[in-house]
C-alpha cells in the first residue's frame, strides 16, 4: 500500500516528475528560502506554545548544521526578489510567532501525526495545531495567498471525517498580521468522498504506476522556483 501526504499529492499534480525528482536519494538541490523560512516559523511558534524560549536564530543555525543529514538538500539556499535576508527575517519571525502564540493561547494539540488506510492508499500527515476542535494550518505568505481546499480536505479525512479546517495566513509585512481562512469544503462529508474517489485514489494509483511525465504548462515551471528545472531540461522531456 502505498503512503501518500498532501504535499506529495500536491506536487503529484502539479507536476509529477518534479515529485519523481523530488524522492530521488541521489539528486541534492538547493532549497528556497520561503520553505526554509516557513519550517522556522512552525518550530519557533510550537515552541513558544510548548512553553520553550527558542529563538529563530537558534533554529535555523540547527537546521544549517544538520544540512548534511537531509535528505535531496546540498545545503544551499536560493533567496527570490521578495525574499528578506536572515539579518532582518529570523526577528522578524520571532516577533510574528509570538503574535500568533498569543492568539492561539492553548492549543488541544501541537504537531499531531495522523494517518488513515483507505482502499488502496494510506494518508498521512502532520497537523500545525488543532483548537478548540478545529484544525488550524499556519501560512507564512502574502496577500496573495490563494488557500487549497484540498489540504483541509486531507486532513479532514485524517481527522475521521467533517471537521472545521481553517489557514492561519501570517502575512509578510514591516508588522506581522494573521488572516484566518475558513474552508467550508472540510465540513462537506459528500465533497469528502468525491475528493477520496476522484483525487486521491485515482492520484495514489498514478504515483503507483510509475509514469511521472513532466508538465511544461506547471504555473511554478520556471528556474527561479523549480530547484530541479536544469536537471529536468538535460532529461529532454522538456525544452
Amino acid at each position: 500500500m502505498i503512503e501518500i501526504s498532501y504535499s506529495q499529492i500536491s506536487a503529484f499534480l502539479g507536476c509529477p516528475k518534479r515529485w519523481w525528482f523530488s524522492r530521488q536519494k541521489d539528486i541534492h538541490v538547493a532549497r528556497s528560502a520561503a520553505l526554509i523560512y516557513g519550517n522556522i516559523f512552525d518550530q519557533a511558534l510550537s515552541a513558544i506554545l510548548e512553553g520553550k524560549q527558542t529563538k529563530a536564530v537558534e533554529i535555523f543555525a540547527a537546521y544549517l548544521g544538520n544540512a548534511a543529514n537531509e535528505s535531496g538538500w546540498n545545503g544551499q539556499i536560493t533567496y527570490g526578489k521578495n525574499d528578506s535576508p536572515p539579518s532582518i527575517m529570523l526577528d522578524w519571525l520571532d516577533e510574528a510567532a509570538k503574535m500568533v502564540a498569543d492568539k492561539v493561547g492553548k492549543p488541544h494539540a501541537l504537531q499531531l501525526k495522523l494517518s488513515r488506510d483507505f482502499d488502496s492508499f494510506r494518508l498521512v500527515g502532520v497537523t500545525d495545531c488543532i483548537l478548540r476542535g478545529r484544525i488550524i494550518d499556519f501560512k507564512l505568505t502574502t496577500e496573495r495567498f490563494r488557500p487549497d481546499p484540498l489540504q483541509g480536505c486531507c486532513y479532514s479525512l485524517l481527522n475521521g471525517g467533517a471537521t472545521r479546517f481553517e489557514f492561519w495566513a501570517v502575512l509578510k509585512g514591516k508588522i506581522p498580521q494573521v488572516r484566518v481562512i475558513d474552508v467550508p469544503e472540510t465540513r462537506n462529508a459528500q465533497y469528502l468522498a468525491w475528493i477520496v474517489d476522484c483525487v486521491l485514489t485515482p492520484t495514489a494509483k498514478a504515483m503507483q504506476s510509475g509514469a511521472c511525465p513532466a508538465n511544461p504548462s506547471y504555473q511554478f515551471c520556471t528556474k527561479d522556483y523549480c530547484s530541479y528545472w536544469d536537471i529536468c531540461r538535460r532529461t529532454g522531456e522538456i525544452r
